[in-house]
């Protein structure tokens, strides 16, 4: 099985680097102030759907203990069941849908309440939205609707200012890094722990863990190694970070354009490099300058560093603060390499 579906929480104690969120779900069944509608955003991984559905299993557990369902009565063992039930809205989007649920919240209510999860809900159509209003302004007896979405902001106005919202954050690298460690240890999977650190810098939970699935399965019995990483192609290798390093403190236009060009035909993923390779390495840089005590990310060794990092504490946050700027652009951009263009030209002016 895959990690991220065996280590998918299942309770709220479970949930990762969503303390706040977890307080206001659990507050809200603790003083029975349940409301007809929640929100739950965030980017893909992060536990927005295994939130909803904890919260789900709470509503009608039969026994509840401390503030988690019980895992063992007949509603938390059901995945779905007549008082749950778990749409995808991408394929389930349409107005015809929404008043069949309409349908349902007519029928009896099976169990205290009936829980309705409407994940990747950014997808319903206008009139979709529209039809979902009225249920959620005139919310059928005990039912709640748990609205699931990475892009809120397609959501109707009057839609959001009628739900509990709860925006996810992503987990901190030293908590994910604790989450991977965990894995490591139960799994029996010998994992070198700068593998661990680059790991945890992915901003996915979920993602995280599957690349870990996938390295341990490559290694077999033998140890995860930097090696091991570099040769999965699944993140950034380590040498196309010093090239990216040389670049940066070549500080000479000319040849990081050359040196662009030479990564697109080589079939670098430039957008990758950009948004998850650029960052990491600059906040190595940042480490190295400043001597703070904080582990290196990138798998960059401390002898190599010397030798790239000529940049001063100015230079890096100039550079970082333009990849701030620069960054959703890249997201969108068809012409990552234009990009990467203007980046270095003002990075260098």
């Amino acid at each position: 099985m895959q990690l991220s579906l065996k280590y998918r929480p299942r309770l709220f104690s479970e949930v990762i680097g969503q303390p706040v969120s977890v307080r206001i779900l659990q507050n809200t069944l603790r003083m029975q102030r349940i409301p007809s509608a929640i929100l739950v955003t965030g980017g893909h991984g992060l536990g927005k759907t295994t939130l909803a559905r904890i919260y789900a299993k709470y509503l009608n557990c039969e026994s509840p203990v401390d503030g988690e369902p019980c895992l063992v009565c007949s509603a938390c063992r059901e995945p779905e069941s007549l008082s749950f039930l778990e749409l995808n809205t991408a394929n389930v989007n349409g107005v015809d849908d929404v008043r069949e649920l309409d349908n349902l919240c007519a029928q009896v209510v099976v169990g205290k309440y009936r829980a309705i999860c409407l994940d990747e809900s950014q997808q319903l159509t206008k009139q979709a939205q529209a039809a979902l209003l009225k249920l959620i302004e005139e919310p059928p007896a005990n039912t709640i609707f748990l609205l699931v979405t990475t892009d809120p902001e397609k959501l109707e106005d009057t839609i959001r200012s009628r739900c509990l919202s709860l925006p996810l954050r992503p987990a901190t690298p030293d908590e994910l890094f604790t989450n991977l460690q965990k894995i490591c240890s139960q799994e029996g999977i010998i994992c070198e722990e700068a593998v661990l650190r680059r790991l945890s810098e992915i901003s996915s939970i979920r993602d995280a863990q599957q690349v870990l699935n996938q390295l341990a399965v490559l290694a077999g019995s033998d140890k995860i190694t930097m090696e091991t990483l570099d040769s999965s192609g699944q993140l950034i290798s380590t040498d196309q970070l010093k090239a990216l390093a040389d670049v940066l403190t070549q500080k000479d236009l000319a040849y990081g354009l050359t040196s662009v060009r030479e990564w697109l035909s080589n079939g670098v993923d430039l957008e990758q490099l950009f948004t998850e390779g650029l960052p990491v390495l600059l906040r190595d840089f940042l480490v190295f300058v400043t001597r703070c005590e904080a582990s290196y990310m990138t798998g960059i060794s401390q002898e190599s560093l010397e030798k790239y990092c000529t940049l001063s504490l100015a230079d890096i946050t100039k550079f970082l603060r333009e990849w701030e700027m620069s960054v959703e652009v890249m997201r969108w951009s068809s012409f990552p390499k234009v990009i990467w263009g203007v980046y270095l030209a003002k990075i260098f002016e």
